[in-house]
């Protein structure tokens, strides 16, 4: 009896160490999303999600910066939502999903200036100005 309890120990402990060491280190990256301001216009960013809603208004001549950890680097949208409407002066408006394809779609990554600050870090840049 004594020898079974010792042989299972033992085979839990080595189960154990296995388990452990196949265990898959996630890397989980660092992205710094950076939205600038150099539009003549105050913006309001509305991001929708399902049934949740997140605002951020950035003055002029002003920026925003959202930092954020992530494991998925290789998505192609850049932020966690369905559309978008960004709102210029409370005045004009414009209204992006994340599918559409456009120059100015806040969602889609290609439009964003990128840069590796080191490895698994990076930082995205977005900027308004009155040429949009």
């Amino acid at each position: 009896m004594r020898t079974r309890f010792i042989n299972f120990t033992i085979y839990g402990i080595i189960f154990c160490i296995l388990s452990i060491s196949c265990e898959k280190n996630r890397e989980v990256a660092t992205e710094d999303f950076l939205y600038i301001n150099k539009s003549s216009h105050v913006v309001s960013i509305d991001y929708y999600f399902d049934d949740y809603q997140n605002n951020v208004v950035i003055e002029e001549n002003d920026s925003f910066l959202q930092t954020q950890k992530t494991p998925d680097v290789a998505r192609k949208n850049i932020i966690n939502a369905d559309s978008v409407i960004i709102t210029f002066n409370d005045t004009n408006h414009e209204i992006y999903i994340k599918t559409q394809s456009s120059d100015r779609n806040i969602l889609n990554r290609d439009n964003y200036s990128y840069q590796k600050v080191e490895e698994m870090h990076h930082k995205y840049t977005y900027l308004f100005d009155d040429e949009g």
